[in-house]
């Protein structure tokens, strides 16, 4: 019994390495002409804006940056100048945002344009639009409660979605040497986990 569950197990595994060898030119062909697709749609998308046939939404919302995060990541896998010089174009629209104190989502904002613009160019202004959005965001902290104040508002609002701007701190920490930008990062981070999550793992938005 012993040696026909082990001859079993074998061919199993026999099978799924057969299997993976076998599925893998698929799945690199579907990535392939996804991401062809996908930046056909984002060129097609920076001309219509840029020719004003397609409204883009305002600098200021929180989305903004996700544009243009996206087409520097396509500028990465394809190396493409037309993709570097849309993903320049739309980040700029977002210049004033790295001197917003007034939301949280300026780590959204930046981080995604900036941040990538930066990492794949080493564009000394874009590094410092990192640091300057690092500095609006370290200004919404409170040090008696720990804490980063997500919207202005009644009360001291603090939503989990927050967590995903520290990167903007920890960034800035490496940077430039601070250690206070992610002091500021981990803080906010422990006392998150104190308070949003429940005992079965779930978490409060707010």
């Amino acid at each position: 019994m012993k040696r026909l569950a082990v001859r079993l197990l074998a061919l199993a595994v026999t099978m799924i390495f057969q299997f993976a060898a076998v599925a893998q030119p698929c799945v690199d062909s579907l990535v392939s002409r996804g991401l062809s697709r996908a930046r056909e749609q984002a060129l097609l998308m920076f001309r219509s804006i840029s020719e004003g046939e397609s409204e883009a939404i305002p600098e200021w919302d929180w989305t903004s940056g996700f544009f243009p995060g996206e087409l520097w990541l396509l500028y990465e896998y394809y190396g493409d100048s037309t993709l570097a010089e849309a993903a320049s174009v739309m980040t700029e629209r977002l210049e004033d945002q790295q001197y917003n104190t007034s939301t949280h989502d300026v780590g959204f904002m930046v981080g995604c344009s900036f941040g990538n613009g930066f990492r794949l160019t080493g564009r000394e202004d874009y590094r410092e639009a990192l640091i300057n959005a690092a500095n609006s965001l370290r200004s919404r902290f409170n040090p008696g409660l720990g804490l980063l104040r997500s919207w202005d508002g009644p009360g001291f609002m603090v939503i989990v979605d927050n967590m995903m701007n520290l990167e903007l701190l920890a960034e800035a920490s490496r940077l430039t040497g601070d250690s206070s930008y992610l002091r500021v990062a981990v803080s906010h981070a422990d006392r998150t986990l104190e308070n949003h999550f429940r005992e079965d793992g779930s978490s409060w938005h707010m």
